[in-house]
């Protein structure tokens, strides 16, 4: 029998674990999902304020759970610092990201 379960649950960041038991294969994952709405409608806000002057910049927020993917995929394929910076730029400019952008630019 395969099951599903609720690991956690953490209000304050909006993400829900499931442990998944797949006893076919006796392995197991956990599936980690967030509610991305409220990071989506603060990054609009941003965007049309515009934006601030001066040396750092604020050019988006995205949901953690994507973040730890992006991570353990670079971690995976042992990326060093630039080459990290350089993947999250690209996938920053592109525009199927766009809701992740809060300086209202579509380029880095």
């Amino acid at each position: 029998m395969s099951g599903e379960l609720l690991f956690e649950r953490d209000e304050e960041m909006g993400t829900v674990t499931t442990f998944l038991y797949d006893e076919s294969n006796d392995t197991f994952r956990l599936r980690e999902q967030q509610d991305v709405g409220a990071i989506v409608e603060i990054n609009k806000y941003l965007a049309q304020m515009g934006r601030p002057k001066g040396d750092v910049r604020k050019v988006g927020s995205m949901p953690l759970t994507l973040l730890g993917e992006m991570w353990n995929s670079w971690r995976q394929r042992n990326l060093s610092q630039e080459e990290r910076q350089a993947e999250l730029a690209a996938w920053l400019n592109n525009s199927d990201n766009a809701a992740w952008r809060t300086d209202g630019r579509m380029k880095l």
